[in-house]
């Protein structure tokens, strides 16, 4: 009696053991995808929030003239942002700002780096460490997300854009799109 209670037993821990490894390998590669998912969503928020923060500096920069609110360059009026373009959002000294781009994404991974983003990371007084994703610089260590924002209709009242966050997981390309209007405030 006592051999089959301990063959029992041993089945039945094995049979858990077995049943709990299944779960732990399904719940991490689920983990990572929902955390690329997430982290890819607020990649594109930033991207249009950035967005709005180079029309805002354009409405401020040229409060008389309504047809320079998709400005290129904070400084001048000379490039503006076109139909079917793609543009990345690039951070310098002077703040964000729109940087013409030709159309790249995941499989352009070893020709195009300047859609990618880099990974910096931040080091506090205290020793604590912070990353975050910036735009592309070459001496970072490169991201596997790529972003970009497609101008789908310009005109003097109103634009839409496509925002665009991709990413390689493996050998799967992964991607969330997110169409938006901005509509020129200044009469």
């Amino acid at each position: 009696m006592i051999l089959a209670e301990a063959l029992v037993s041993v089945g039945i821990l094995a049979s858990g053991a077995i049943i709990v490894g299944v779960i732990v390998n399904i719940a991490v590669p689920t983990t990572a995808l929902s955390r690329n998912y997430l982290m890819a969503q607020n990649l594109l928020n930033e991207e249009i929030e950035v967005l709005n923060v180079v029309v805002a500096t354009n409405w401020m920069n040229f409060p008389d003239d309504r047809q320079c609110w998709l400005s290129l360059d904070k400084n001048n009026c000379t490039t503006k942002v076109a139909k079917d373009e793609s543009y990345i959002v690039q951070l310098d000294s002077g703040g964000w700002k729109l940087q013409p781009q030709a159309d790249c994404g995941v499989s352009d991974i070893t020709t195009k780096n300047t859609c990618s983003l880099s990974l910096k990371t931040t080091t506090f007084q205290d020793g604590s460490k912070m990353e975050r994703y910036v735009p592309y610089e070459p001496s970072l260590k490169k991201s596997h997300f790529f972003r970009a924002i497609k101008a789908v209709e310009v005109n003097d009242d109103k634009a839409a854009f496509e925002a665009r966050i991709q990413w390689k997981e493996g050998s799967k390309e992964r991607e969330i799109k997110e169409k938006f209007e901005l509509v020129n405030y200044i009469k």
